[in-house]
């Protein structure tokens, strides 16, 4: 068995920071949100995770790796959703 950059090569690595960098930046986003309700924050964070859920069931369809990616954007999602009820 390979390993995915022995597979790919190192654009594989790329692809695997993806949902990486996207769960930083929800993360940072509903953050800053906690201390600034009303700001752009909350809603770039919601918008970042459902462009991650895209990418991730395009990525199904198309190179395979979205079926791991997959569960980072439900995960973001259900962060968004508990982040307005943690007040």
């Amino acid at each position: 068995m390979q390993s995915l950059v022995a597979h790919v090569g190192a654009g594989g690595l790329l692809l695997a920071a993806i949902p990486l960098a996207a769960s930083v930046l929800v993360g940072a986003c509903l953050r800053r949100g906690r201390s600034n309700p009303n700001g752009p924050a909350i809603p770039f964070a919601w918008a970042a995770a459902g462009t991650l859920a895209v990418a991730a069931l395009v990525g199904t369809v198309t190179i395979l790796i979205g079926v791991y990616v997959l569960p980072t954007p439900v995960l973001l999602l259900a962060a968004c959703g508990l982040s307005r009820h943690t007040e």
